[in-house]
């Protein structure tokens, strides 16, 4: 018996040596300092799930707007949140083809994630400590076409469309014709290019190595091109217009 009762308290020594060790180990790791993204983003993601496509998009650039104000933090997570929630709300509406319009087919889906990256962009770019600085501008240039093109990227559908070149091309139109980024534009274009393998994984590199160029010097009116500085141009464009999506 007294032998069974030392075994018994030794288990119980272990488990709570463990327990404790355990508890150290995620104090110390990644798991504890995983960063969430702001309380706001996430609403507007929710949001996103249950409006219409043209909304979700809206939603998701004036959500965006107070990312470049500084009401919400500029971050990567918070920006990767954002447009990677709301692209995949945008491509979880359901199409109806009955609907003569049918708001929710798959090229009115590409047009409205080319926007959201740009607008999104457009958004960020009014953050102070991002013109002027081509590591910033890359970072978060970056982390928006990477997160609008995270599940489309992935999907046969969507890449028998346009919809890495139209993200890729919109976002690097709508900083072309931002005074603001004038003078690291060159550099952003060719830091850009250099991480074209990062955008949309590298069978899709090609495809971003050619949307930069055509962004980057385009003479194109905005109404052609995507250009996230011209916001209004959206509104009176659309709704459930792929006018844009070449």
């Amino acid at each position: 018996m007294t032998k069974t009762t030392r075994t018994h308290h030794k288990s119980k020594r272990s488990a709570v040596i463990l327990a404790t060790a355990a508890a150290a180990l995620l104090s110390t790791t990644p798991f504890a300092s995983a960063k969430k993204p702001d309380p706001a983003v996430l609403t507007a993601v929710g949001s996103a799930t249950t409006s219409d496509i043209e909304q979700a998009a809206i939603i998701g650039a004036n959500t965006a707007d107070s990312i470049g104000n500084g009401t919400i933090k500029l971050s990567t997570t918070n920006v990767n949140a954002l447009v990677a929630g709301i692209a995949n709300a945008i491509i979880a509406k359901v199409p109806a083809p009955a609907d003569p319009i049918n708001p929710n087919r798959i090229g009115n889906k590409v047009d409205e994630i080319g926007e959201l990256a740009a607008q999104v962009f457009a958004a960020v770019g009014n953050n102070a400590k991002v013109p002027g600085n081509v590591g910033q501008a890359k970072k978060y240039a970056l982390a928006v076409m990477k997160s609008a093109l995270k599940s489309a990227a992935k999907s046969a559908d969507f890449l028998s469309t346009n919809v890495v070149s139209d993200v890729v091309r919109n976002v690097a139109f709508t900083i072309h014709n931002d005074s603001a980024f004038a003078g690291i534009e060159a550099k952003l274009a060719k830091a850009l290019g250099k991480s074209s393998k990062k955008i949309a994984g590298k069978a899709n590199a090609g495809t971003v190595v050619a949307a930069l160029a055509a962004g980057f010097t385009s003479t194109e009116p905005s109404t052609i091109f995507e250009n996230g500085n011209l916001r209004q141009l959206t509104t009176i464009t659309d709704p459930e217009t792929d006018l844009r999506n070449g």
